[in-house]
């Protein structure tokens, strides 16, 4: 599964194993920031794994502010991707994430665009 974030436009794709799931999901994302545009081509699918998403809204929130903004989800392993523009903001989102999916590996591949903010 993966949660693509290209500016004010989010692509949400990959199995998720009930409606509800997906309802989960796509809440979070839609009520993360204002004039959002979301693309869903999730796919509901019975028997695959998600983390649950009725407690991921804090991700995308801390996330807003990162313009290419990627989450992916293997497995028990999330990958955070991106480029943020001062340190304390790619922390906030990989704590947000641990705090959210907390039986999850969190691979936090988040950079620092700005040295002077590291």
């Amino acid at each position: 599964m993966s949660i693509i974030r290209r500016g004010n436009e989010i692509t949400l794709s990959g199995d998720v194993p009930d409606p509800a799931a997906k309802r989960a999901l796509l809440d979070a994302v839609i009520t993360s920031t204002e004039d959002l545009t979301v693309i869903d081509r999730l796919r509901v699918a019975p028997g695959a794994t998600a983390p649950d998403f009725s407690v991921s809204a804090p991700v995308f929130e801390a996330a807003a502010v990162i313009g290419d903004f990627t989450v992916r989800m293997t497995g028990d392993t999330v990958t955070l991707a991106g480029t943020a523009a001062k340190a304390p903001e790619a922390a906030a989102v990989a704590d947000a994430a641990e705090d959210a999916w907390p039986r999850a590996e969190i691979l936090n591949e988040l950079v620092v665009s700005s040295p002077a903010t590291r």
